[in-house]
């Protein structure tokens, strides 16, 4: 369950970030794009498993709906 709330979210963001970024461009050939969503990829990724890797209770607090 950790690997699956933690990966959708990252998934959708990349989805949102590469849309931003090659829609308006109007090709995948861009190479500064392509390093910059690896580099959110990666800062992401150990950003949540830093945190969330060891406290499983922070990550399902972070996770409750706000009401």
């Amino acid at each position: 369950m950790f690997i699956f709330k933690v990966l959708v979210p990252i998934v959708w963001s990349i989805a949102i970030f590469a849309s931003l970024l090659f829609l308006p461009a109007g090709t995948f050939d861009w190479w500064r794009a392509w390093l910059f969503l690896g580099v959110v990829v990666i800062a992401t990724l150990a950003t949540m498993i830093g945190v969330f890797g060891d406290n499983q209770d922070l990550l399902n607090e972070r996770f409750k709906p706000p009401i």
